[in-house]
């Protein structure tokens, strides 16, 4: 299973640093590109379900963005902790199921590293990933099932 972390894309509510140099209009459609490509990259994974998690509020949003595409799933809680424990409480609870959780503007993101993570937790229980954009700067963490 593979997660998307998303917002609905609304004025004001997503990619807020770009809010000063691009006017909301802008930064909005700047986002919605960027979860289009996301959930392009998701979906080229093949054999892989593709879901959303999101605030409750943004539900029925990303589903008619999404269309038959992914399933979209309401967080429980606000934030991006909350939205990552609703992924694993979710999907990967008592399933032996192998679940990824990304968030919605990384259509950069190498295909490969998605494909490396999903066959790395075929023998580990979790694999975490650096960032190079403000999030976690530690090496990928591996732990033995």
């Amino acid at each position: 299973m593979l997660v998307i972390m998303a917002k609905a894309p609304r004025q004001g509510a997503v990619k807020t640093r770009l809010a000063p140099s691009l006017s909301p209009a802008a930064v909005t459609d700047f986002y919605c590109c960027l979860l289009d490509d996301t959930l392009a990259l998701a979906q080229s994974l093949g054999d892989v379900e593709v879901a959303i998690m999101c605030p409750d509020t943004d539900v029925n949003e990303l589903a008619r963005l999404a269309g038959s595409g992914a399933s979209v799933v309401a967080q429980k809680g606000e934030g991006l902790a909350a939205g990552l424990t609703s992924v694993f409480a979710h999907f990967a609870e008592g399933h032996q199921r192998r679940t990824i959780a990304f968030n919605s503007d990384s259509p950069h993101l190498p295909r490969s590293v998605l494909e490396d993570a999903f066959e790395t937790l075929a023998a580990y229980d979790v694999v975490v990933g650096p960032t190079h954009d403000g999030g976690s700067k530690s090496g990928s963490l591996r732990l033995p099932s």
